[in-house]
């Protein structure tokens, strides 16, 4: 069946539909087809890539001599290369492919339409060549080899430098190549002999990368525009009133597809909202899509053909793309429909990127404030478990978001940059508090937390312990501050926590913590008392219904200065 296919993987094909079922049982199915070669000859080369990498050698290496010179080119280009380097290694099971499964001219022309530089580097990196002396003696250069070989025409001295198994495969290549062409074997053991690995790998990468340009994989500096920041508000703002252009139709056959898994559309809004379109806009969205991705891993520095690192670059991709739509779109799905239409993937990419590295700057500027730590080594010892797992994880290069202790996610939803936007800023306002309001010194606080003023050990140290402390001195009639809460007064609290006198008024029952608040920092009321009020509910819960409170139990919760150190 031929058809025309764009799916969400970016997996575009003009070609075949594989047949049903697992990597291997599609391999099965084509190879039994009685137009194997014709069949396969349609399939775009990076399906075959895929198909060969997920089947596994042991089934797809029976594909490879159905392969056409582009489909097998691609292979290389994308299999046999890490970064700039090429990998001789990774070449040897496609090359054993055709030397034992490929008819004599099949062979013959696909060595000779492979890049010649490409076999020529493999060839050097496991053979030592030079030619025997007009007498058959052994070249000087190899006087102290255990074994040199002649080569099939008896001309050339032969040192196989690989394992086992690769001196095999080249022995019998060569072999082949002196039966079916001698010139392309003379050429390649000329090369081995003479050429600098260096002067041919440079080639060699100028070819491959000529080739990726062409189907989309652009250069570094073109790439990294995508990350270029730009504002969600006023981008917004510019669309609403009509301000931005029109986007134009992509050409679908421009870019090459990625390869990657589909793109799950019950994770990604982006993904969802592209099944909404009709087929002549979800192929031209999807070209740039392809090309978006395209440019991501080549501006993170991914190989084409590492397929686990281009599978994580796409995630995190569509999940920029995710956001910067449903920010645009004001989490609308006629408008996000819209917005795909005539809105450039890279622009709605960038405003869901800026708005997760903004949150990146925040958590860096917060840290360049007084404290995050009072322990060394730590980064964020001053925060409880779950903001300091959140704090981790965004001040990373790559961003990601921890809803809770030990959970991470990549960002790819508004939601989750609103609860991190949200906790970030509740962070540098207790870090305000602390350090601001109660003008708590981090030196001293240090010296304190490594002395034996206090019970707790120095990790129990947080924003929240300490506010919790000054909540919890003035339920008992004292006046807040940072020395401590004596052991004795934590079992004074769970009746005073059981009446809940404060609930008629809760910001006038707290004035001498909230007072100097408002005072200090002005417009702060929000996050006062919802820091307030959520302090009061663990204290409530963890306290109110305890009959003996021994301190030691709730030096996590409390800030408890020692019998014997006085206020």
């Amino acid at each position: 069946m031929i058809d025309d296919v764009t799916d969400l993987s970016g997996r575009r094909t003009r070609g075949p539909i594989l047949p049903p079922g697992e990597p291997e049982e599609q391999v099965y199915a084509i190879l039994d087809r009685p137009d194997a070669s014709q069949f396969i000859a349609t399939i775009d080369p990076p399906t075959i890539h895929r198909l060969v990498h997920d089947a596994g050698w042991e089934a797809a290496a029976d594909l490879v001599p159905h392969l056409t010179a582009e489909q097998l080119q691609t292979c290389v280009d994308l299999d046999c290369w890490s970064r700039h380097e090429f990998r001789p290694g990774h070449l040897a099971p496609w090359l054993a492919a055709l030397v034992s499964g490929a008819d004599d001219a099949t062979f013959r022309r696909r060595c000779r339409e492979l890049d010649a530089e490409v076999l020529a580097l493999w060839v050097k990196e496991y053979l030592l060549v030079d030619v025997w002396g007009e007498e058959g003696e052994v070249p000087d250069a190899f006087i102290h080899e255990e074994y040199v070989e002649r080569s099939p025409d008896q001309v050339y001295a032969l040192v196989y430098r690989g394992d086992e198994a690769t001196n095999a495969l080249l022995r019998a290549m060569l072999d082949r190549l002196f039966e079916l062409d001698m010139v392309m074997a003379w050429t390649l053991l000329e090369a081995a002999r003479w050429e600098l690995k260096t002067g041919m790998e440079e080639e060699a990468l100028r070819w491959r990368s000529s080739r990726l340009e062409e189907w989309g994989f652009v250069d570094f500096d073109e790439a990294m525009q995508i990350y270029r920041p730009l504002n969600g508000a006023p981008f917004r703002d510019r669309i609403e009133a009509g301000e931005v252009a029109a986007k134009p139709l992509v050409d679908p056959d421009a870019n090459l597809p990625v390869l990657l898994d589909a793109a799950d559309d019950d994770r990604f809004y982006a993904a969802r909202i592209m099944k909404e379109l009709g087929a002549s806009a979800l192929e031209s969205v999807m070209a740039e899509f392809v090309a978006l991705q395209n440019r991501a891993s080549v501006a993170e520095g991914i190989d084409p053909g590492d397929r686990s690192d281009t599978q994580s670059v796409a995630d995190r991709t569509t999940g920029y793309l995710s956001i910067g739509l449903e920010f645009l779109a004001r989490r609308d799905d006629e408008q996000a429909v819209e917005i795909l239409r005539h809105i450039a993937l890279r622009d709605i990419f960038r405003v869901g990127f800026t708005t997760v590295d903004r949150l990146r700057e925040n958590v860096q500027r917060v840290r360049r404030r007084p404290t995050l730590s009072l322990v060394e080594g730590q980064r964020f010892s001053l925060l409880r478990a779950a903001d300091a797992a959140l704090c981790e994880s965004i001040a990373n290069i790559r961003p990601t978001y921890a809803a809770a202790d030990g959970t991470r996610d990549i960002f790819h939803t508004q939601a989750q940059v609103d609860d991190a936007a949200q906790r970030l800023g509740l962070i540098a306002f207790k870090q305000l508090w602390l350090f601001g309001v109660m003008n708590a010194s981090p030196a001293e606080l240090v010296q304190r937390a490594s002395g034996d003023r206090w019970i707790n050990e120095a990790p129990d140290l947080t924003f929240d312990a300490f506010f919790t402390t000054a909540v919890a001195q003035v339920i008992l009639g004292q006046p807040p501050d940072t020395m401590g809460l004596a052991p004795a007064a934590v079992r004074q609290l769970p009746p005073y926590l059981s009446a809940r006198a404060w609930e008629t008024d809760v910001v006038a029952a707290f004035e001498p913590v909230v007072g100097p608040v408002f005072e200090a920092l002005g417009v702060a009321g929000r996050l006062m008392t919802t820091w307030l009020e959520m302090t009061l509910a663990e204290l409530v819960d963890e306290l109110g219904p305890v009959i003996d409170a021994s301190p030691q139990l709730f030096t996590s919760l409390l800030v408890l200065r020692r019998e014997s150190v006085d206020p």
